[in-house]
């Protein structure tokens, strides 16, 4: 009996060598992080390893291959929560002045929010099935600002300016894309 062998796909050197490079990269960083810890268990006094595993995490998620669920926006969004928790690492271990959720944090989740609020209404049809993303991200924005409204969080102009960008982007997305969205959050809970 012979097999035919033509329905499959040909094969890809280019992609196996990409394939390869990334797992050589991923073995470099697992080594790196492991001596690492090593030496911070040996040496002793501040964890400074965390520091190093937020960073490795942070450019294994910026160079790695998106999935079927990993879109731009998500990855967006994931590379800036990495980032604000190594910042806020950084703050609390280093000095605990508090500049990083006061200041950075701020300014960068909204300059975030901006760029995929810009891609999510620049290519909607594309991104639609990201608005539960988008939603999740406006709404604790939204929590931050009430927080610091109601004195249980500092408020400073950064998250005045997160907020109320949530906001408004909660209100011209759901006018502008009523039915659609309501349809996307449809699938995303399966009802």
């Amino acid at each position: 009996m012979e097999i035919d062998t033509s329905c499959y796909p040909e094969f890809n050197k280019k992609h196996m060598s990409f394939a390869l490079l990334r797992n050589l990269i991923l073995l470099l960083l697992g080594i790196g992080l492991i001596a690492c810890g090593i030496i911070n268990l040996c040496i002793g006094g501040k964890p400074w390893f965390f520091i190093v595993l937020l960073s490795e995490f942070l450019f294994w998620l910026i160079f790695e291959q998106d999935t079927v669920d990993t879109g731009f926006i998500n990855k967006i969004l994931m590379v800036t929560i990495t980032v604000c928790g190594l910042l806020w690492l950084i703050d609390s271990m280093y000095g605990n002045i508090g500049w990083a959720n006061r200041t950075a944090n701020p300014i960068i989740a909204f300059s975030s929010f901006i760029l995929i609020s810009i891609l999510f209404f620049s290519m909607y049809k594309k991104q639609k099935q990201f608005i539960f993303t988008i939603y999740s991200m406006a709404t604790v924005s939204m929590l931050l600002l009430l927080f610091g409204i109601v004195g249980t969080y500092k408020i400073t102009w950064g998250i005045i300016v997160l907020g109320s960008y949530a906001l408004a982007f909660l209100i011209v997305s759901s006018v502008i894309y009523r039915k659609s969205i309501g349809t996307e959050l449809k699938k995303y809970f399966h009802t």
